[in-house]
């Protein structure tokens, strides 16, 4: 996330896009960046196989195809005025093409708004932002929450650090506060860096790891200490995440993701979790 300059915004016509669309529309303008608005025909979305499996999905798919741009023309024409927006019907399964059509665009942002999800069913029913975050490189803002009617605008950051004795990861958290520097630099926004301990803070006291992690977060407070407090607790890493985002009436959780691994109940779940049960939406970085 060097620059912001293109953000992809999946539309789906539903409440959750026209409630995202204020956010989507309020980052834009604060980067100046172009909204590529996407609708997808999707074949599961009409009880249908992918093509050429059904000849009647094919049959009808000029039509659908049709209705898909005027409805999007008018949804961009309502929610989106004045932003620079660009505006695609693509054909075919939502998550493997936003995740190509981002990554072939170099797009910058990936906004996905959410349906809030019941416990039970929050991982079966949006395998669509389990498998982007997953497989997409690009950056990506989630939220569950817009029905509470957020403010888009940001005006404090909780970024969520997470430290091992591991130089990937060090690469990783730097392109994570890079990602924060950009963007509280362009909302202005105050910034709270967390670490969280989950193993409680001297169950490596004294060890070769204790000091390499110490040594790391030092680097990244000195790193981080012209823009942002910093704090370290101990204890579950999703409760602390939301004990302070709630505390300090965070508008932004930015936090890493982690590699390619298990789609829905695996490497992604931290993020989903953050977003079901966090007070704001979440930007998650590679």
């Amino acid at each position: 996330m060097n620059q912001l300059q293109k953000i992809v915004f999946p539309i789906d016509f539903t409440r959750r896009s026209t409630q995202g669309a204020a956010h989507v529309s309020t980052w834009a303008g604060k980067f100046g960046a172009e909204i590529i608005a996407v609708h997808f025909v999707d074949p599961k979305d009409h009880d249908a196989s992918p093509p050429p499996d059904d000849r009647s999905f094919l049959e009808d798919l000029p039509v659908l195809q049709e209705k898909a741009t005027r409805d999007l023309d008018f949804f961009c024409s309502e929610n989106l005025s004045g932003c620079k927006v660009r505006r695609m019907v693509r054909m075919g399964e939502k998550a493997v093409g936003i995740s190509v059509l981002a990554q072939d665009e170099h797009a910058d942002l990936i906004m996905i708004p959410r349906n809030h999800q019941p416990f039970v069913e929050r991982f079966m029913t949006d395998s669509v932002t389990a498998k982007i975050l997953n497989d997409c490189p690009v950056p990506v803002w989630t939220s569950e929450h817009l029905d509470q009617e957020l403010n888009p605008d940001i005006r404090h950051i909780l970024c969520a650090i997470h430290v091992e004795d591991d130089v990937t990861l060090d690469a990783a958290n730097g392109r994570l506060i890079h990602a924060v520097r950009l963007v509280a630099g362009a909302f202005g926004a105050r910034v709270t860096c967390l670490y969280v301990g989950e193993r409680g803070g001297g169950f490596f006291r004294g060890s070769e790891l204790a000091a390499s992690v110490s040594e790391r977060l030092e680097k990244i407070q000195h790193e981080m200490e012209d823009i942002a407090d910093f704090g370290v607790e101990s204890g579950g890493v999703l409760r602390a995440i939301h004990r302070v985002a709630a505390q300090k009436s965070a508008d932004l959780i930015i936090s890493g993701r982690s590699g390619p691994g298990t789609v829905s109940l695996g490497a992604q779940t931290h993020i989903l979790l953050i977003d079901h049960n966090g007070p704001c939406p979440v930007l998650s970085v590679l």
